[in-house]
């Protein structure tokens, strides 16, 4: 249980060193896209996921009924991932070198995408009970320092 908590804290610390590209995005959003990504990336170990959920369960003292509006969440994040790569992938197939209109086409598919995923975050911390999202408030302040 250390391994994977000293694991969970290694990865979030990571995310919280992202390169400036990122700077609008604020520490508190960076943990709720760092849960969702971490709970609902399609594809990810489903033992590791599992492990993950229970240490977020932990943590922040879920509830059920709020573990189960985040899992929704993450589960939409992950329809929102599927998508992104099925697009993405559209314009990437069998060409060799991108157009000036199929990269204005990718940058449009990261900003939407960047866009719902903020709304989600939004939607996760407005959607659980409010001693849950101050202990996510509390979970991020703590991370960013």
């Amino acid at each position: 249980m250390k391994r994977l908590l000293s694991l969970f804290l290694l990865s979030l610390s990571f995310l919280f060193a992202q390169s400036p590209q990122v700077s609008k995005v604020t520490p508190q959003d960076k943990y709720l896209r760092y849960i969702l990504i971490t709970l609902g990336t399609p594809g990810n170990d489903p033992i590791l996921a599992q492990a993950q959920e229970r240490a977020f369960v932990s943590l922040l003292s879920l509830s059920p009924e709020d573990l189960r509006t985040i899992q929704a969440l993450a589960l939409q994040y992950g329809n929102m991932i599927t998508t992104f790569r099925a697009n993405r992938q559209s314009v990437l197939s069998s060409k060799h070198i991108l157009s000036t209109a199929d990269r204005a086409t990718l940058d449009g598919y990261v900003t939407k995408l960047d866009q719902d995923v903020g709304a989600l975050t939004k939607a996760l911390l407005s959607s659980v009970t409010p001693a849950t999202a101050a202990r996510i408030q509390d979970a991020a302040a703590a991370m960013s320092h």
